[in-house]
């Protein structure tokens, strides 16, 4: 929430300023965005740090890769795909996707499978072919929903996902502009909907944030 805290030290103390050795403190599991180690050494000994070792934040939920492309083309898929903590954090995490045995030549809904690094997980993409797709329609745009700690501004995706009037869907390709007032801090813990919270660049479909702030 922005407070500067302490750490508990679960670890004996005495056994962390033995002189002329490494030695290793542990402290209660925290969840915080910055850790400061401080060090005091007497006039006589130096002190340095040979490891710190911290974790990453658990990962919820991945948010799913959704493709619209012309039957017969191969989709450009992320480079990376968005893990979502249970407090809202955005982790990006760097995915292969398989695609060799991919063929879109006919109508249809194809999955890609990948895998995730440094984190592994088997994510996969939904990839929507269709004959039309260069004069398809945006349709619907679906609202976008994120978590936030008070005092904290979202972390918001970059593109919406839309659905066409050909059937297929998107999330690759649209890209958002957010407004100034929804990248503002929100102070007290609830839930918030902001009907005009960005626009689909080059076009008029508005999008709709919904917040919930803990």
């Amino acid at each position: 929430d922005g407070n500067v805290l302490p750490v508990e030290l679960t670890s004996d103390a005495g056994a962390a300023i033995e002189v002329n050795k490494y030695n290793r403190i542990t402290v209660r599991t925290v969840t915080a965005r910055k850790l400061t180690l401080h060090c005091t050494a007497s006039k006589s000994a130096a002190v340095g740090v040979y490891r710190f070792k911290a974790y990453m934040p658990e990962i919820s939920h991945i948010e799913e890769v959704i493709a619209a492309v012309k039957s017969g083309d191969a989709p450009v898929l992320p480079k990376s795909v968005t893990g979502i903590s249970a407090e809202g954090d955005r982790i990006a995490l760097d995915v292969v996707w398989f695609t060799d045995k991919l063929d879109t030549s006919a109508d249809g809904l194809y999955s890609v499978s990948g895998v995730t690094s440094p984190l592994t997980y088997q994510v996969s993409a939904s990839v929507y072919a269709r004959g039309d797709m260069d004069a398809a329609g945006i349709t619907e745009v679906d609202p976008i929903s994120v978590t936030v700690r008070a005092g904290e501004i979202p972390q918001l995706p970059k593109r919406a996902t839309v659905h066409h009037n050909n059937g297929s869907t998107d999330n690759q390709r649209h890209v958002i502009a957010w407004n100034a007032s929804s990248l503002t801090a929100y102070e007290n813990a609830g839930e918030y909907t902001v009907a005009d919270a960005g626009v689909i660049e080059g076009t008029d479909h508005h999008i709709t944030l919904n917040v919930k702030v803990i």
